[in-house]
């Protein structure tokens, strides 16, 4: 029986196995075992002595282990065995070898830029370790502050939604989990992905100072013909850099064909500020954009006011079976999966760009309607899978857009460790709209938009990577409620009201 079990355990009525590795882990990772460091070995050892001590004390044992990062946890262990077996330098390069093997991440690369700060760092001073801590932070809150009808006075952090976006005092997020917040950045950023090469191209097309629709079909008939050539040519092996390069090309003349209509040809300037409605600022420019960006990523943009039905069942699971069922939020567009048929890109237009300072508390309830949505998404994505480990389970990345007057917003939503939802800015741009700064706003606004592109491609395969990995506990207890969701479903008072009110 484990000594670190018998400390831990004595005076309790109850185990819970993953309160008991977060408390633990420091003691967990540094212990001697007798058997071949792995994933599953690892978590059958505590598994069973977790059970076998519970049976001896006779108290209560909740099996959740599906809520351990098991991956990471066999990660540590074998970088502090590797501390003590080998050398500095024989040290670094078991490192390598067994992160890119087991876990083939960007987020570890820290830990071969500066192995001795891994080596000597505390386990209890990781996001692991402090997971109660902020849980119980986050409840307390949740507890204490009170539900405001309108829904912009609301802090997300209430919803249960850690907010990276807002950076001022008034945050929740900032009063309540101010030193924890390094560590939940380091672990949410995403590695941006901006190419040279669309911002020079661009900058090359706009230099012409006689720029015009006749130029733009001249740029695209050159990279047709660059297309036909290669197809032509199918003896000569072509490199993925000379598709990429023509791929990159088409791209731009895309994004500045629609600024170009927009403008009228460059007559129209400052175009955006021009009076129009919501509807028709979505028709006009979100919709091109939205298509551009889920076009050749295996993904639908559908816009207009979409019913979320994802979030529509999350709700109404929780209504009794007299109560009325609520319709679902509607957003003003949505990226789909064409292969899972699942939103995971929400869009919103917080009124016509032309009319910002009245729309300001529009702009801020929209932004809590994203992040709201987005988790509620999150959930039942988790919970149509079943009984997904806490290893697969944080590498979903959802996201959503919002413009507001002149600028586009891109959030995100992930969840780094179980039940914590981190909401994030990933990047906000300006849309162009005065000519005269078109060669400089121009291939900033396109390098932003290929970055979210990228970000859409790379988290739509995690998705699909989500539902294809079989990766359920065995010994897992499926038929527990807190493990075939994050936390049980609910619907708003408001929410209720109004829908019974109808």
């Amino acid at each position: 029986m484990s000594d670190i079990l018998e400390s831990y355990g004595n005076e309790l009525h109850s185990i819970k196995l993953s309160e008991f590795i977060i408390t633990k882990r420091s003691e967990i990772v540094n212990m001697e075992y007798n058997m071949e460091i792995t994933f599953n070995n690892l978590k059958k050892y505590w598994c069973q002595t977790c059970q076998e001590f519970t049976s001896l004390k006779k108290i209560k044992y909740k099996n959740d282990c599906n809520m351990v990062d098991w991956a990471d946890l066999c990660l540590q262990i074998k970088l502090n065995q590797a501390r003590k077996i080998h050398d500095q330098t024989n040290a670094d390069a078991y490192i390598l070898k067994e992160t890119l093997r087991k876990k083939n991440l960007e987020e570890f690369a820290s830990l071969l830029l500066n192995p001795d700060d891994t080596f000597s760092r505390d386990v209890n001073d990781s996001l692991e370790g402090k997971a109660i801590e902020i849980q119980q932070l986050i409840n307390s809150y949740r507890h204490s502050s009170g539900h405001e009808k309108n829904v912009d006075k609301q802090d997300v952090l209430y919803f249960g939604i850690i907010d990276l976006v807002r950076t001022g005092e008034s945050s929740a997020t900032r009063r309540v989990l101010k030193e924890y917040l390094p560590l939940i950045r380091e672990r949410v950023n995403t590695v941006a992905n901006y190419d040279v090469k669309a911002k020079d191209f661009a900058k090359q097309v706009l230099s012409d100072s006689k720029l015009n629709r006749e130029k733009i079909k001249r740029e695209k008939r050159k990279i047709k013909k660059e297309k036909r050539k290669i197809k032509r040519d199918k003896k000569k092996k072509i490199k993925d850099k000379e598709t990429d390069d023509i791929s990159i090309k088409s791209n731009v003349i895309k994004i500045i064909k629609l600024v170009l209509k927009m403008t009228k040809t460059f007559d129209k300037d400052d175009w955006i500020n021009t009076k129009m409605t919501e509807n028709e600022f979505t028709t006009r420019f979100l919709t091109p954009l939205g298509d551009y960006i889920a076009k050749r990523n295996d993904c639908v943009f559908r816009p207009g006011e979409q019913s979320l039905e994802l979030v529509k069942q999350y709700e109404n699971n929780s209504l009794n079976d007299d109560e009325t069922r609520l319709p679902g939020p509607r957003i003003d567009g949505l990226i789909i999966s064409s292969i899972l048929k699942v939103p995971f890109v929400l869009f919103e237009v917080s009124g016509p760009p032309c009319d910002a300072a009245a729309n300001y508390s529009h702009f801020k309830d929209d932004r809590n309607k994203i992040a709201k949505n987005l988790k509620f998404l999150f959930k039942q994505i988790i919970t149509s899978k079943g009984t997904p480990t806490l290893h697969s389970s944080k590498k979903i990345k959802l996201f959503g857009a919002q413009v507001y007057k002149d600028t586009l917003y891109i959030y995100s939503l992930s969840m780094p460790l179980w039940d914590l939802y981190v909401f994030n800015l990933e990047f906000h741009v300006a849309i162009p709209s005065k000519i005269n700064l078109f060669s400089s706003s121009i291939p900033k606004f396109i390098n932003k938009i290929h970055n979210f592109r990228y970000l859409v491609s790379i988290y739509h395969k995690q998705l699909i990577e989500f539902f294809e990995t079989q990766d359920y506990g065995s010994d897992s207890d499926s038929s527990d409620p807190d493990l075939s969701t994050c936390s049980s479903p609910c619907a708003s008072f408001q929410k209720r009201n109004y829908s019974q009110m109808n």
